[in-house]
């Protein structure tokens, strides 16, 4: 036997134990669901440049040394000038 054949009797075997366990394996897949729904209010989510990086990496670091002397890009300011 081969690895292809192998692998198609795997899945035909776990498909078998899902269609003739249905309601169980309902059951368990709301039941998983559940418990991964329970954790959604702690979830964070971080998108700034300075969450990819440990506080003790030497890009940070330099990184933070430069927003100070330069500033925060969290501003900007468009000037329109009119004839």
């Amino acid at each position: 036997m081969n690895w292809r054949f192998k692998t198609e009797r795997g899945f035909e075997s776990f498909s078998d134990l899902v269609f003739n366990n249905s309601k169980k394996v309902i059951f368990a897949v709301l039941l998983l669901v559940g418990a991964l729904a329970t954790q959604l209010p702690s979830l964070k989510m971080d998108t700034s440049t300075e969450g990819f990086l440990h506080k003790t990496d030497p890009m940070r670091i330099d990184y933070d040394v430069f927003r100070n002397q330069f500033g925060r890009d969290e501003k900007l300011m468009v000037a329109v000038k009119t004839e």
